[in-house]
Order: structure tokens, then sequence, then C-alpha cells
């Protein structure tokens, strides 16, 4: 087998299209902390570009925010937290936080914030628990030797007060007013909403390829009054992988890019 690399104290491994080229990437959360001793400055998060070979040609690390007490890193998992199409990075942290790590494309990941959650929180996890169509975070928590419950938290997402919309713009087509929002949410697990906006009514047809460019899916196909209408996108069926989600009328087009996730 190859070998690769990474922080001390790896604490766990996930696999998904983190730069959007198709192939699997891996993303690896690490403590800091091996062989009985805290090695400062390897509290990392580290991710591996695959090539679609069943190789790596890059590694990228990232700081992991670190307190003493608690040994930094510890969870990860992937979600689009800001609704731009891309795949970011949330990863349990120290002092009960967890801590988003936002895909600015090309392979790099910046860490604006973490969010205070709760005690002991671990393995956190990202999906649309409420049904509502805006994704939530859930972890574990569990620290019984200090007398906190055990249990799940999750905290529930929000979207902005007037729409449930995807926060990122839409994909416009001037010449026909066809505006495509991206999926919601994105990564996609079973069930998303696509907002398309008309400048008049006319046919619209908006589908799903893969990156084949095969047609996957039919989202709807036919006559849409102006207006803004969020469309029902059932990836239950579908692989997980990227594809793109393309609008169409008799004037032009939008596209969007979508990952399904398991």
């Amino acid at each position: 087998p190859t070998s690769y690399t990474v922080a001390r104290g790896p604490k766990e491994l996930i696999t998904d299209d983190l730069d959007g080229d198709g192939h699997l990437d891996l993303a690896v959360s690490s403590t800091g902390y091996d062989d009985g001793a805290f090695y400062v400055g390897e509290e990392k998060l580290t991710v591996l570009f695959g090539t679609g070979t069943g190789t790596f040609a890059r590694i990228q690390s990232f700081y992991a925010p670190f307190s003493s007490d608690l040994l930094a890193a510890g969870g990860v998992r992937a979600g689009d937290v800001d609704a731009d199409g891309d795949l970011d990075l949330m990863l349990q942290a120290a002092s009960n936080d967890i801590s988003f790590y936002r895909n600015e494309g090309g392979g790099m990941f910046t860490f604006p914030y973490r969010v205070g959650f709760t005690q002991g929180a671990m393995n956190p996890f990202w999906a649309d628990f409420t049904g509502d169509g805006v994704a939530d975070l859930a972890a574990v928590r569990h620290r019984p030797p200090l007398g906190f419950d055990s249990g799940v938290a999750v905290l529930k997402g929000a979207s902005e007060p007037t729409t449930d919309a995807p926060l990122a713009p839409p994909s416009p087509s001037r010449a026909s007013g066809l505006q495509l929002a991206p999926p919601w949410p994105n990564p996609v697990h079973n069930i998303a909403r696509v907002a398309v906006t008309l400048g008049r009514e006319q046919q619209v047809a908006a589908v799903v390829h893969d990156l084949a460019g095969r047609r996957v899916l039919t989202i709807y196909d036919g006559v849409l009054p102006a207006g803004t209408h969020r469309l029902l996108l059932d990836a239950s069926k579908l692989s997980p992988g990227v594809y793109v989600v393309h609008a169409a009328t008799a004037e032009g087009s939008a596209v969007r890019r979508m990952v399904v996730s398991r």
C-alpha cells in the first residue's frame, strides 16, 4: 500500500470531492496527541487531493484551533455551509466548538470562525434533519467524567429572513431573464430545491447531467410564469458524486454544480 504523511494523532477521515474535479479527496483531522505526548503545531486539518487513479498528488494542511485542555481537532465533516456550490469543512475543535473551513476554490480553505456548540462535541454531521430545506448541524455530546449529560445536540440551520433560497447569488442568463440558484442544501443527500427565476412566462427545461454530459434526471419540463419557482430535486436514486444542474429556455440557459453525498 501507499502511505501519506499527515499530522500526528490522526483522529478521523472522510472522503468527498472537495475541489470539484470529479475525483474523491480525503480530509483528515489530527489532535496532535500521539505516543502519550502532545506535539504542539501538529493539531491540524489535512486535505489530500485525489487524482482519480487511487493516488493523491497534493497534500495541504490547515491550522486546527487548539486548547490545551481538549487536545484540539476531532471529527470532521463536509458540507456547503455558505451555499456557494462547493464543499466546506467542519471540524470538531477545542473548547466545545465546531470550526468552519470555507472552501475558496483551487484546493484552498480559510478559517473564518468557529461556533460554540455543546460540551464534549464529537462527530459533527451536516444534513437537513428538520425537513425545511436548510441544513442543520448535529454532534454527539459526551463527557461523562465531568458530569455533563450525554446525548445528541442539534443546531438548527437558518436561511435569510425573507426567503428560504440559497445565500449564493443566482446564475443569470441575461438574454432570457433566466436565473438559476444553487441547489439547496448542497451537498444533496436525498431531496433538494432549485430556484428558477424567469422574467416572463416561457417553456423551461431543468435537468441534471453527470460529468460525462449524460442526462440523469429531469427536474422540470414545462411552462412557468414570470417569477421565482422552487423546484423539487429528488437525488435519492443518484450515485454519490458531482453533477451539473442545467436550466434552459428558448432564449438562454444557466448551470450550477451539485454534489450528491450519502
